[in-house]
């Protein structure tokens, strides 16, 4: 491919299990099955576009860090030119076996929509803001001492709208490199 003919992107859903439940996303409502994306045909797709492609989404409806092998393929990656982005709800993050790979992401976004655990569960239902927040404190000295972009994305709901002033100071404690503030926009199955 060349010129205006050039894929730009390609979103990559390494699994279509999540174990969140939030507001408005259609996951648990998905008639297709649960489950990960084949090893094999993930380092085929990088092999195929890699080094042709603008950038690459790891992310679907799924949460990505449940893949049983996420940093075996993020750390496959790292090697192709393409930017690697990586967006989550951070809720694996504390257990991640390998957090030195998470450096082969040109931008990791982590999803918080609440910075107290009462307004977090309001969107992010099934979600522990404790628990992601302890895997912040774990990767964000890696992270810092790295090339990978660290992006906090909050989703502005009901809930949280009195929070937003508020915002900024998590993220900054927390080591994120950017903070963006979204609408709340409701997903069709």
């Amino acid at each position: 491919m060349s010129g205006n003919d050039k894929l730009q992107r390609l979103n990559i859903e390494l699994t279509s299990r999540c174990n969140y439940a939030c507001a408005g996303c259609p996951t648990h409502e998905l008639l297709r099955g649960k489950g990960s994306m084949d090893t094999e045909l993930y380092k085929v797709i990088f092999d195929e576009i890699g080094n042709d492609i603008e950038r690459v989404f790891l992310w679907g409806y799924g949460e990505p860090l449940l893949h049983p092998k996420v940093t075996e393929l993020i750390r496959y990656a790292k090697s192709f030119s393409t930017r690697k982005v990586m967006s989550t709800t951070g809720w694996e993050l504390k257990d991640l076996s390998d957090v030195e790979s998470l450096t082969g992401l040109d931008e990791l976004i982590i999803s918080i929509n609440g910075i107290t655990p009462e307004v977090y569960a309001q969107h992010q239902i099934n979600g522990d803001l404790k628990k992601v927040i302890c895997g912040l404190e774990r990767i964000a000295p890696i992270l810092n001492d790295s090339k990978t972009r660290f992006v906090m994305q909050t989703v502005v709901h009901k809930g949280n709208i009195g929070q937003i002033p508020q915002t900024e100071d998590f993220a900054r404690k927390y080591g994120f490199d950017m903070l963006v503030i979204k609408s709340f926009n409701v997903m069709n199955r």
